[in-house]
């Protein structure tokens, strides 16, 4: 499956990659929640919605564009927050934000200590 996207780019790979997993996940029991952690702009919301998951969010809400940004910089004003279910630093989810399957891309390697 993935062989056709060898030479893609990551974000390419990355949603295929959570389509399929999610899919396969599933097919294969009845997971009724899914929390996506460090979610931003939310992009798997509706697959995971589609798929039948209970659908919760996190975010630590810090990307807010700065007035410089606003003028068409990295962090573009356009971008439409969705409310996340849970608004905190990761290290600090609280104890309902249980969930049955945690979806973080793009999260990690934003952390001071990974492992």
């Amino acid at each position: 499956m993935y062989e056709q996207l060898i030479n893609t780019g990551n974000d390419s790979f990355r949603d295929s990659w959570v389509g399929h997993t999610l899919k396969n996940l599933k097919s294969k029991s009845q997971l009724p929640s899914l929390l996506d952690v460090g979610a931003g702009l939310s992009p798997y919301k509706d697959l995971a919605l589609g798929l039948g998951f209970k659908y919760k969010s996190h975010d630590f809400g810090g990307y807010v564009p700065s007035e410089s940004e606003k003028a068409g910089g990295l962090h573009s004003a356009s971008w439409d927050y969705p409310k996340h279910d849970f608004i905190c630093d990761i290290l600090a989810l609280p104890v309902d934000a249980d969930a049955d399957v945690i979806l973080c891309t793009e999260v990690l390697e934003h952390i001071p200590d990974p492992i």
